[in-house]
Formats: structure tokens, sequence, C-alpha cells
């Protein structure tokens, strides 16, 4: 079992501290890399952003307005241009949306809905 960590924790990214939740919270605070670093959130984001442009293929999730593709941490990926039901086998209903990200690259992708994960793709232009 990981060992808790002492707050403040230090980003690697940004070396800001990155202090201990509220308690109770389902939370560390921070992102924890594959090498072990610690990262916060809003570093953990930009990130994300790099990799959504750098990608052909992403995960992402559904804000629960369905108007926002997001990070894990609930940060803005791209806005959604449409979001249309569709149907599926097993799922009954899946939800298929067009999304462009603030640098201009459109993805497409499906999920379950709003609120959960999406499997996202780069537009062939």
């Amino acid at each position: 079992m990981p060992q808790k960590p002492r707050y403040p924790v230090t980003c690697h990214d940004c070396r800001q501290a990155i202090h201990a939740p509220a308690p109770g919270a389902f939370t560390t605070g921070y992102a924890r890399l594959g090498n072990g670093w610690r990262i916060c959130y809003p570093c953990a984001d930009k990130r994300q952003r790099r990799e959504l442009e750098a990608s052909r293929q992403f995960c992402a999730y559904l804000s629960s307005d369905g108007r926002t593709v997001t990070t894990w941490t609930g940060g803005t990926l791209a806005r959604v241009t449409a979001e249309t039901p569709c149907r599926h086998n097993m799922a009954g209903t899946m939800y298929a949306i067009h999304g462009v990200p603030p640098e201009g690259t459109e993805f497409h992708g499906r999920g379950l809905g709003r609120g959960m994960l999406l499997r996202l793709r780069r537009c062939r232009r």
C-alpha cells in the first residue's frame, strides 16, 4: 500500500505547493505520473491538452451539461458542437459528439452519455 504523502507536496511542473485536500474528500489534490512525479490539477490539464493535440485517438469525458469535453479533473479540452443519440446493440443508446478544441483541430467520438468517458478521434480533412 502506498504511503500517504506529507503535505504540502510540490508540483513537478510549476513548482507550486499542493496542499492537503479537505477531510473526507475523495481526491489527493494531485495527479501522479508513471515515473512517480506529482503534478497539480492545472498542470495535469495542460499536459492533457498537449496530448490531445498530438494524438489521433484520445479518451476524455463529456461534461454533465453536454457542452464541453473535459479532462478527468474537469478542465476543458474542447467545445461540443454536436451531440447526437445513436443506437447501440448492448448499451441501448450511445452518443456521438463532435468537438473543437481552442487550437482548432476537430474531433469526433462516442460515449454512453453526459458525465461519461468518450473515445475521441481526430477528424479527417
